[in-house]
């Protein structure tokens, strides 16, 4: 039995974060170590420091060949889908080939519990299973039954931090537009000239096979965006049971500090904070795609999460009307088509159509 079993999402608040959650002690520890390091307003210590000696607090630093999963906390089919049941394959395909493995990810359910489970499965005894969490969200979203630590942060741009900091190599399972954010993001990273000669996989996978798949439609669109060489060096598509795709990340046996002692550098576009207002809207900018590939990927993350929010406040588009977004031509058809698969995936949220949100302006 995992350690979060014990517990079902009724169980009341105060039990759940007062000695009766499993990861009570490890959440209070966070809280600490932000108001030791941050204070309320941040502070001086750069962000990797502070997730270094977060991760460090909480015994989060990997020993193993770490592997971070990104995906959505709802899939087509709950757990008897086949999404599901693709998450756990991939996750046990990996964690055999590598034979210890830690496995991180937002501690959620959907994806990143079957990420968890799969990995324990593969090697019982030998897996290693993070979450990383928001402080919101660990007040109502029990971790996962198979997550073994737990580290918690305020701000959603540094828990996808730690997640990349944790990572070897990245796999990209079944999500909504917030994975889109996510992804770019990753992309921005990989593909930023400051890191070109980082060894850093980014696989994204999917139970589909074909050239009509949400995956493919996403690859055109970040091929569009970064041109065929780079993809093929950096970023990584599996479809179905063809597992050869994952054999890249057996470079990783041996390799167990993530991001810790690299000298990573993060696109600070990429990381600067999203809001939901006209004057940050109207800065986002996709006109140049082949100029900086890292730059654009950083304002397709930003452009996600104005359509992620506007599933959450339709009042600010009745509000304010649809966002004027200036574009490449070449990027327009791969990414309203991408666009348009997130949003009818999530569709039931929300009463606007993709077209009450955004107004793309080609030049």
């Amino acid at each position: 039995m995992g350690p979060a079993e014990i517990l079902s999402p009724d169980t009341p608040e105060t039990l759940r974060l007062q000695g009766g959650h499993p990861f009570a002690d490890m959440y209070q520890t966070s809280l600490l170590v932000h108001e030791e390091l941050l204070g309320n307003g941040g502070g001086p210590v750069l962000s990797g420091d502070f997730l270094r000696i977060l991760a460090d607090r909480l015994n989060m630093l990997p020993t193993t060949p770490s592997v971070t999963f990104m995906g959505g906390g709802r899939l087509p089919g709950g757990v008897n889908g086949i999404e599901y049941q693709h998450c756990l394959n991939v996750a046990g395909e990996i964690a055999a080939l590598l034979g210890e493995m830690t496995a991180s990810t937002g501690s959620g359910p959907g994806a990143m519990a079957a990420a968890h489970e799969g990995t324990e499965q593969a090697i019982n005894g030998g897996a290693t299973n993070f979450g990383v969490t928001m402080e919101p969200l660990v007040k109502i979203e029990i971790p996962g039954p198979h997550n073994h630590r737990l580290g918690v942060v305020k701000l959603m741009p540094r828990r996808l931090e730690f997640l990349l900091r944790l990572a070897m190599g990245v796999v990209n399972l079944r999500g909504g537009v917030g994975s889109l954010q996510e992804e770019a993001v990753e992309a921005a990273t990989v593909l930023d000239e400051r890191n070109k000669e980082m060894d850093w996989p980014i696989i994204f996978s999917e139970p589909h096979t074909g050239n009509d798949t949400p995956m493919m439609d996403l690859m055109r669109l970040f091929e569009a965006i970064a041109g065929p060489e780079a993809l093929s060096r950096k970023i990584i598509l599996q479809q179905g049971t063809n597992y050869e795709p994952l054999s890249v990340l057996k470079k990783l046996k041996g390799d167990s500090n993530g991001f810790w002692n690299r000298d990573i550098a993060l696109p600070e576009q990429a990381f600067r904070p999203s809001q939901l207002n006209p004057a940050f809207i109207k800065s986002i900018d996709l006109r140049d795609p082949r100029d900086v590939p890292s730059r654009t990927f950083s304002e397709l993350s930003h452009l996600a999460f104005y359509v992620v929010q506007t599933f959450l406040n339709p009042e600010y588009v009745r509000e304010n009307g649809a966002a004027q977004i200036k574009i490449a031509r070449s990027l327009h058809s791969p990414l309203v088509k991408v666009l348009r698969g997130f949003w009818e995936q999530g569709r039931v949220k929300s009463k606007l159509s993709l077209d009450d949100v955004i107004n793309f302006q080609l030049v």
